[in-house]
């Protein structure tokens, strides 16, 4: 069963984000305090948005989580958007679809799994699993590279969920929280992955 994180305001941020991806066609960005306060509301581009340097390891990161939404396609969360919280040092981050339904979210990676050793060494280890993922989703997508794929190709969709599923079944993420559309259900359908 899909849950929202108990947080003051996500609801009311979702549909802002939401409406944004939607309406605009844009990535829009909101750090919210466990409070309610929105500490930063911003707009990106239809590829993503630039956080400023100072979110980076906020003082209180984990009081504060991150809501953006993704307009074209019904996308789960990106491996950049799993990156961004350590890199914030955020409570989680939340992708919302402008297209249906889809939201999914994370608190971040289980470091636990990871290789001993200084922070530096556990983050090498995360990005190389990451890029492992990556290449055995596309192998399973009957494809060698997703270079060259158009903006809003569907195989976006595709290939993020079969990541964001190997990154559940292994135990890298912390939490997954997903709730499908009806699009994304339907892209999946019409793209079934090798097993």
């Amino acid at each position: 069963m899909f849950e929202l994180p108990q947080w003051k305001g996500i609801e009311e941020a979702m549909q802002d984000v939401r409406l944004t991806a939607r309406d605009k066609g844009i990535e829009r960005g909101i750090l919210l305090r466990k409070s309610g306060e929105r500490i930063l509301d911003m707009m990106g581009t239809n590829r993503g948005i630039q956080f400023p340097d100072w979110t980076e390891n906020l003082e209180h990161g984990k009081d504060v989580f991150i809501i953006h939404g993704h307009p074209g396609l019904p996308t789960e969360l990106s491996d950049a958007d799993v990156r961004c919280i350590h890199a914030m040092g955020a409570a989680g981050n939340m992708a919302v679809s402008g297209v249906d339904d889809t939201v999914s979210w994370t608190s971040g990676i289980d470091f636990r799994h990871m290789e001993e050793g200084p922070v530096f060494f556990r983050e090498m280890s995360a990005q190389r699993f990451m890029k492992d993922v990556l290449q055995y989703s596309l192998f399973k997508m009957g494809e060698k590279t997703n270079k060259g794929w158009p903006e809003l190709d569907e195989r976006w969709v595709v290939l993020a969920h079969l990541c964001n599923a190997a990154y559940v079944e292994s135990g890298f993420l912390l939490d997954y929280h997903l709730r499908q559309g009806s699009v994304e259900s339907e892209l999946l359908e019409k793209w079934p992955a090798k097993r």
